[in-house]
């Protein structure tokens, strides 16, 4: 378990069957001050290690998938955890009027590049991403290039270090409202 290319120590590590944590769980463990561990009797099959920082810095879990093989242990992919921060605009819950907002963060602490989503609250698919599947930013703002329908969002930036490693995760969810034109009130 590593933070930006540090060992993480004393990390919670859960071997799962399936990409859910509530799933059958095989074993924890904790890190060791080299970031190891080890999970003794996971069946063989495809696995998922569910990882939680240890400090409320690593607000989000990191999910590794694995295939355990029958008979023999594996060495699982390491496992890269990010610390949470708060993006500028649009503040928690704010309402905007304009179809396109403008997404804004502090430079990230070490970060070369950040990848951003906007998610509409009760959907699957992103409203809006950019640094994903296409090139990620090394800007601290996106502007949303569609038009984003009235209703609820949720949205996230991720920071990104030099060896394209995640080191740094918005507090998710993090709200804001398209009004439209309907909830614009004339005075």
């Amino acid at each position: 378990m590593l933070w930006n290319e540090q060992p993480v120590a004393g990390a919670r590590v859960f071997a799962t069957d399936q990409y859910d944590f509530s799933s059958t769980h095989y074993g924890e463990a904790t890190t060791d001050a080299n970031g190891h561990f080890s999970i003794p009797r996971v069946p063989a099959g495809q696995r998922y290690l569910y990882t939680f920082g240890n400090g409320p810095e690593y607000w989000v879990a990191a999910v590794t998938p694995f295939l355990m093989p029958a008979g023999t242990g594996t060495a699982a992919a390491d496992t890269y955890l990010c610390r949470g921060f708060d993006p500028t605009a649009p503040e928690k819950d704010e309402t905007l009027v304009v179809s396109r907002p403008v997404l804004r963060w502090n430079p990230y602490p070490g970060a070369s590049d950040y990848a951003v989503r906007v998610l509409r609250t009760g959907q699957n698919t992103f409203a809006f991403s950019r640094g994903d599947q296409d090139a990620r930013l090394t800007t601290t703002t996106a502007q949303v290039d569609v038009d984003l329908a009235p209703g609820q969002y949720t949205w996230r930036v991720d920071a990104f270090n030099q060896q394209g490693h995640i080191i740094g995760c918005s507090y998710y969810p993090r709200t804001f409202v398209i009004a439209g034109a309907q909830g614009l009130r004339l005075q």
